[in-house]
């Protein structure tokens, strides 16, 4: 589960779009395959595509906790 301030959104129009992004990229488990580990990496990058640099800056601080 994530929780990401509506004011971190530029486009709140996005807001299931970047949810359904951390979802895919950090799926609720303890335990990551190899395979899952690397494309967290391609993740920056997809926040980038949607313009949701905001939320990415909060990000790369650690200021988003994932909770499994």
């Amino acid at each position: 589960m994530f929780f990401i301030l509506k004011s971190w959104f530029q486009d709140p129009g996005k807001e299931e779009e970047v949810y359904r992004l951390f979802n895919e990229y950090f799926p609720n488990t303890c335990v990551l395959s190899v395979d899952e580990i690397e494309k967290q990496k391609e993740f920056p990058n997809k926040l980038k595509e949607l313009g949701e640099l905001e939320i990415l800056k909060h990000y790369e601080n650690g200021e988003i906790v994932m909770n499994g």
